[in-house]
């Protein structure tokens, strides 16, 4: 009567007996429809550019809809409310990378089988109006739409057993999540990276990047007056320069007797770098360089390149540079002990002073090249094997250049242009084995629409995570990976800084081989089987991994299909509270017993062996209990048979056997009395309306 499939039928059913008569109704019309609403990414139709950025704004979007639910079903509800609340659907759509045809013809469908259900029932349509989308139903109405998954589902359920889950966890550390890039990876920066991330919302560090070592000598022809002070502020100005238009955070200029450190000032790597130095005192040092633009000026030459597209500002203010373009950088320098180069008052060579300046001056250049090589930053480090006050005109002196985070060298013209003339140089590249490490984050919605101070509504389900997940970004590579099925390899496009000539090849992308443990389609299997199971590598259950627990992770297959081998083809993922508990007394409250008959003595010795550890949340000293009174609540319920009523003291008696049991207090929800379903209501509504061309109408309308 309602052309829907019969487990969807019971899905029906079952939701009004359970007090969600509406919600499963919605629920059973999004399981009915086969195709995604959100837009998908394929490898080998897009490019690698328009598929990561498919992939990674829809896998954003459907984190932001599923708001710690972790259930696919739940997650479109969440959408086709926030679609049916809005004017603008088309930048609504754009903004979510909702494929505007496919959210028209699901809304359709819901209101549709909202429809065929009030004929069936002989009730108004609106008693099946759904009032609030999941994301701001009670916890205890979410609890009753999962245990009533697992009651229809109860055939396709899929697992991630502990041990997977243990290797899965070895990634994690204090600080996030680390994945390893196997070898044969091309060398990456920040800047590749970027690209598929959300710079707010996708919190990471590339650690161990690319060194690149160049040294030679070149001869220093003074501009004006020569002396070492001109030398360090020509070659300040023009590195300065070069850093900005390559987009370097910081780099520093060292001799045997000074150190000058050099950071965009007031951003996140000068607190970096100062923190850095401030064990040594060289805070009194900082002087702050007003870098003003030439762009719109008459330059040729060097003018034109990166070392002088941009110059300092020494003076106080000019006339010119007052609507000039600037930038603030920050200068801060550690000198040796002037009482090393004085001649009177000799100090010896085995002095304390002398031996701490020179610890210091070591610490700190071992300091800021660790810095460098964690990956995170792009920057230089240019060596001079000589004291600032041995520079002479005309004569040929050594220098050591080493850059980090990126893989282009320091070209010969752009070398001449801040070293001088007649340069000599060789380049050694260093390839190191590179990591990517998620910060810990808490999941946040993408926008913030009144709530508390971080605009989440505290009675939201933002508030009470399923599980602890491990960061999006994480992931979002797990999400590509997966999508390119059995490869385990990430395509970038590259950039100019991961290119070694500058130009860059449309057709030449770059390659990240990752391990196994981040491709999600080797993670799950059949429940107690080693099956195979595929799944959509889009879903955010499908890639949750928990950080805080070994237990086995279950999860409820609305749509599955048998293929070759035993394996299952899986769609409308659910995710079920960490460990058995949960999904224990969901079968035992349906009766869904595979070897053990329901009335055997030895049941709960059965069960609770089976359990073992593996508990989850659930508190082990009331689960016993727990487990008669979910044995006691089926045989009680099997009188309802098909009813297609509401039973409040049975959602009463379901919801007091799992509470607690996902780490949450259950209570009843407040409009559950009043439900339109419970059989006075329905008696009372009935008395008002009447049958009219298969319509249900008021009796007083004509």
């Amino acid at each position: 009567a309602l052309g829907i499939d019969l487990a969807l039928g019971s899905l029906i059913g079952l939701g009004i007996q359970m007090g969600v008569g509406a919600e499963a109704i919605q629920m059973a019309a999004v399981l009915s429809f086969s195709k995604s609403p959100w837009v998908m990414g394929n490898p080998l139709v897009h490019g690698t550019s328009s598929f990561n950025d498919n992939i990674r704004k829809s896998y954003v979007s459907r984190c932001h809809f599923d708001a710690n639910l972790f259930s696919d079903p739940l997650a479109v509800m969440n959408l086709i409310w926030d679609y049916e609340s809005h004017n603008d659907t088309h930048k609504w759509a754009k903004s979510h990378n909702v494929s505007l045809s496919q959210i028209r013809r699901l809304s359709s469908t819901t209101e549709n089988l909202r429809k065929r259900v009030a004929s069936y029932l002989g009730i108004p349509e609106g008693m099946l109006q759904v009032s609030r989308p999941p994301i701001e139903m009670s916890h205890g109405m979410v609890t009753i739409l999962r245990i009533i998954q697992v009651w229809v589902f109860s055939a396709t359920m899929i697992q991630i057993d502990s041990k997977t889950l243990q290797g899965l966890q070895k990634s994690h550390t204090k600080n996030g999540v680390s994945i390893d890039l196997r070898p044969g990876s091309d060398m990456v920066v920040r800047s590749d990276l970027e690209k598929i991330f959300m710079k707010d919302r996708h919190f990471f560090k590339l650690l161990q990047s690319s060194e690149i070592r160049q040294k030679g000598n070149f001869e220093y022809i003074p501009v004006g007056e020569p002396s070492p002070d001109n030398f360090i502020n020509r070659l300040e100005a023009h590195l300065i320069s070069f850093a900005i238009e390559k987009q370097f955070t910081f780099f520093c200029i060292s001799f045997t007797n000074r150190v000058f450190v050099y950071a965009i000032s007031g951003s996140e790597t000068e607190k970096i770098v100062k923190k850095c130095l401030k064990p040594h005192r060289v805070e009194d040092s900082r002087v702050t360089l007003k870098m003003l633009s030439n762009e719109g000026k008459s330059v040729r030459g060097i003018g034109e390149r990166s070392c002088g597209r941009w110059t300092v500002q020494r003076q106080s203010a000019t006339k010119s540079g007052s609507n000039a373009q600037f930038l603030l950088w920050s200068r801060t320098c550690f000198e040796m002990s002037k009482q090393l180069t004085k001649k009177a008052a000799p100090i010896k060579k085995g002095s304390k002073k002398i031996e701490a300046a020179k610890k210091d001056f070591k610490t700190i250049m071992t300091s800021l090249e660790k810095l460098g090589r964690l990956g995170d930053h792009k920057c230089m480090v240019l060596k001079f094997p000589w004291a600032s006050h041995q520079v002479s005109a005309n004569q040929r002196l050594k220098f050591f250049l080493v850059s980090f985070g990126t893989t282009k060298a320091m070209t010969a013209v752009d070398l001449r242009d801040i070293l001088g003339s007649r340069l000599d140089s060789t380049t050694e590249k260093k390839a190191g084995k590179q990591k990517l490490q998620f910060l810990w984050c808490k999941s946040l919605p993408r926008e913030f629409k009144g709530g508390n101070d971080k605009g989440v509504k505290m009675e939201s389900s933002w508030e009470r995570p399923l599980i602890k997940c491990i960061p999006e970004g994480a992931r979002i590579v797990s999400v590509l990976v997966s999508s390119r099925r059995r490869d385990n390899i990430i395509k970038l496009v590259a950039t100019e800084a991961s290119t070694h000539d500058g130009e860059v090849d449309e057709d030449s992308d770059l390659s990240l081989f990752l391990p196994k443990s981040t491709n999600a389609t080797f993670r799950w299997k059949r429940f107690n089987t080693t099956d195979a199971v595929y799944i959509d590598m889009n879903s955010v259950p499908a890639t949750a991994v928990p950080v805080d627990s070994p237990d086995d992770l279950y999860c409820v297959c609305a749509n599955a299909l048998e293929v070759r081998g035993g394996g299952l083809r899986a769609e409308g993922l659910t995710l079920l509270p960490q460990g058995k508990a949960f999904l224990l007394l969901a079968r035992f409250t349906f009766g869904l017993l595979r070897e053990t008959n329901i009335d055997d003595d030895t049941i709960l010795d059965k069960a609770m062996m089976w359990i073992g550890s593996n508990l989850g949340k659930a508190p082990k000293k009331i689960l016993m209990g727990r487990i008669e009174r979910a044995i006691d609540f089926h045989k009680s319920s099997l009188h309802l048979r098909e009813t297609l009523q509401s039973f409040p003291e049975k959602v009463k008696q379901l919801l007091e056997i799992f509470d607690g049991i996902d780490g949450y207090e259950v209570k009843v929800w407040e409009t559950l009395s009043s439900n339109p379903l419970i059989r006075k209501n329905v008696a009372t509504h009935k008395r008002g309306f009447r049958k009219k061309n298969g319509k249900i109408v008021a009796k007083c309308q004509s």
